[in-house]
């Protein structure tokens, strides 16, 4: 598989997480509700390119062709309907409460940001601001901890992806 792919989604995982890291140090001297749109930006940036890597090694391992809007496009709830739909193909034992929590939260963030713009810019193009539908508050460590959960998911979805093709590709599978 492409491991380099899912090396960048790691990279803006790392970087909000960083930024995070520092807020809970007190390294910043500035307000940390500012941090809030780049962060968010940063996970959900992280959460699309993770899933794309997911949907498209799971579809190459089924042989099947992945759906070319959903591989281009940003949107979360599609996305992750392809993937947990050939994760659950791929690893039919799983149980899908773990499914059900990754999707709860996956569409949290949609409902937020249905197109990847509105963690990009307060206002949309018709100088409509973003994200009224935000709650008032944030605790980024917990968003942090909550992202942490789905990556260590994603993780273990792509560890396992690739053990399956070095068996396919091993004895042909």
């Amino acid at each position: 598989f492409e491991d380099r792919d899912f090396i960048i989604a790691d990279g803006f995982k790392i970087v909000a997480d960083r930024a995070v890291e520092a807020l809970e140090r007190g390294d910043e001297h500035c307000h940390a509700d500012m941090y809030f749109f780049p962060v968010a930006y940063l996970y959900r940036h992280y959460l699309e390119l993770a899933m794309k890597c997911i949907y498209r090694d799971a579809s190459h391992l089924l042989n099947r062709e992945t759906n070319a809007e959903v591989i281009t496009g940003h949107n979360l709830h599609k996305l992750w309907n392809k993937t947990k739909d050939v994760l659950s193909e791929c690893f039919p034992e799983s149980p899908s409460s773990t499914l059900d929590d990754v999707e709860r939260i996956i569409l949290e963030f949609h409902k937020l940001d249905p197109s990847g713009q509105c963690f990009r810019y307060a206002k949309d193009k018709k100088d409509k601001p973003h994200l009224t539908k935000a709650p008032e508050s944030i605790d980024l460590t917990n968003l942090k901890n909550i992202v942490d959960g789905i990556g260590n998911f994603f993780s273990g979805c792509d560890c396992g992806l690739s053990a399956m093709a070095e068996c396919h590709d091993e004895f042909g599978g």
